[in-house]
């Protein structure tokens, strides 16, 4: 009987205070909120401009690869505005600025709730480039709250959604029986 891996690409899927660490710019605070057997990591803005944290992406497949990225956010009812307009964009850092793809972006349509959301993209030439970038309200005091994010291969996010047990979090590499 053959296994098949499935491997989870975010470095610090449990937001712990430990693990990779995301790099604040714009006015607000980042704060990695106490969860059960695990962090959230929350953004509040100081302004109507808001604020960003950075994660640098490294170890992925190579270029050309199809990934699939899924969080899940609570987006208060009074954040009707984001920074960069989504809750989380994908770009290189590359002779400026390359978007490769975002999440969230119909944000305005989930006030008040937890919801999950997903972005399929294409790894870019320069791979080793790439910034994830969670976004805060641009709302003076608002806030937005992620949890459980996973970024796999295409092919790993269907096995992965294929699994009768997946489990919740994935927090290492998954090796499911074959169906």
């Amino acid at each position: 009987m053959r296994l098949t891996s499935i491997t989870q690409y975010y470095p610090n899927p449990l937001f712990r205070k430990t693990g990779a660490r995301h790099e604040q710019s714009g006015n607000g605070t980042m704060t990695y909120e106490a969860g059960n057997e695990h962090r959230f990591l929350t953004l509040k803005s100081a302004d109507d401009t808001g604020m960003q944290c950075a994660l640098n992406l490294k170890g992925l497949p190579p270029a050309g690869t199809r990934m699939v990225f899924s969080i899940n956010a609570f987006i208060p009812p009074g954040a009707t505005k984001f920074r960069n307009g989504c809750l989380a964009v994908f770009g290189l850092a590359y002779e400026g600025w390359t978007e490769v793809a975002r999440a969230g972006s119909d944000f305005e349509s989930h006030l008040g709730q937890t919801y999950g959301y997903k972005v399929e993209f294409t790894l870019p030439e320069h791979k080793d480039l790439l910034q994830l970038i969670f976004n805060s309200p641009s709302v003076s005091g608002q806030l937005v709250t992620f949890d459980n994010p996973k970024l796999m291969t295409k092919d790993d996010w269907t096995r992965y959604q294929a699994m009768e047990d997946r489990p919740a979090y994935v927090y290492w590499d998954l090796m499911p029986l074959p169906l």
